[in-house]
């Protein structure tokens, strides 16, 4: 675990926190320690930072409360893509609120290689 995070870092991992705050609700104390907890933090936010911009790009045309329930499904699909690709991801997230069409435009906006999530033994 990394004691300390630079300050860019931190602004960083604000904006991610504040983006995702209502669709992923965590404290913001707790996001930085999941960033600490990171082997790479730089790249482990590069990745949040991406998944960021594809969820702000669809967040912005989708606002209201009564569209909350397809952003938090966007989220999750956003999130898949980030450990898979777009085919796969779409149909590990079980969408329920957005169509398969609506899940590509989502994910169009996400631009990073999917990387498979790696589980350390302890």
């Amino acid at each position: 675990m990394h004691k300390a995070l630079t300050d860019e870092q931190l602004a960083k991992i604000k904006d991610i926190q504040e983006t995702f705050n209502e669709v992923y609700p965590v404290s913001l104390d707790e996001t930085i320690t999941n960033f600490k907890r990171d082997q790479n933090p730089d790249n482990e936010i590069n990745i949040w930072q991406n998944m960021a911009s594809a969820y702000k790009s669809y967040a912005l045309n989708n606002e209201g409360e009564e569209k909350l329930g397809a952003r938090r499904e966007a989220f999750r699909l956003i999130l898949m893509r980030s450990m898979m690709p777009d085919k796969e991801a779409i149909s590990s997230s079980e969408l329920k609120i957005l169509s398969e069409s609506e899940a590509l435009e989502v994910l169009k906006n996400y631009t990073l290689e999917a990387k498979p999530v790696k589980v350390e033994k302890r």
